[in-house]
């Protein structure tokens, strides 16, 4: 089972995208775990709504205090039971086949972590970006990712036994915590494996906070 980890702040207005491409996904061997990282009343009613009685396993915790996305994904490892891990973006959406081609190629891989493309979709304009540069489909060695990779953690679905048994968790910034998670994890893992395909759409908000500085996120 894969365990699909959403930390959610004040996007109410953004997560219907999402829900819908969870209910279209050809492989419903998934739970939706949503960590509300203390989100005004309004939206923390606005998410409890959205949720209610969704046809797949859905989990909603909330943090004790905004701790920022590092924080919420952390916890949302500690709440997941599948045997994988991946992490999505309240304001991003996914390929319908993204569940099934993550399940199967941890399955015919063996690998600890699976790298995949993704899109970046910014008002009418959409980009198709590698999430490993110069690098074809297959087995990556760990230099050639720590090189080439993109920084963001989405990209990249995770055993969720690896993690644990290296503890490896976020760091508690709110921003570059991906950058650091993944380095982590890399430098941790045996083996690597890259889906050359698009599963995630990356969209860009100017208002989010990973996009508030002088770059985007993920480069």
């Amino acid at each position: 089972m894969l365990s699909i980890i959403t930390a959610f702040y004040n996007s109410s207005k953004t997560l219907p995208k999402l829900i819908e491409c969870l209910k279209n996904q050809s492989n419903i061997n998934f739970e939706w775990i949503i960590i509300d990282d203390c989100s005004k009343a309004k939206e923390k009613t606005s998410l409890m709504s959205l949720v209610k009685e969704l046809p797949f396993s859905t989990k909603v915790q909330s943090n004790e205090i905004n701790g920022g996305p590092g924080v919420s994904r952390t916890n949302g490892l500690k709440y997941s039971l599948g045997d994988y891990v991946v992490f999505v973006d309240s304001d991003d959406i996914i390929s319908n086949d993204f569940v099934e081609i993550i399940l199967s190629t941890f399955k015919n891989s063996t690998a600890e972590i699976v790298s995949f493309d993704y899109a970046r979709i910014r008002g009418e304009n959409t980009t198709v970006c590698k999430k490993i540069e110069s690098t074809s489909a297959g087995e990556v060695p760990i230099e050639r990712f720590l090189l080439y990779a993109k920084s963001s953690v989405w990209g990249c679905a995770f055993s969720r036994a690896f993690l644990k048994e290296n503890n490896i968790v976020f760091p508690e910034l709110y921003r570059y915590e991906d950058w650091v998670f993944n380095i982590r994890a890399a430098i941790s893992s045996t083996k690597i494996f890259y889906v050359e395909k698009v599963l995630y759409y990356y969209i860009f908000e100017p208002s989010s906070l990973v996009n508030s500085g002088r770059f985007d996120a993920g480069e």
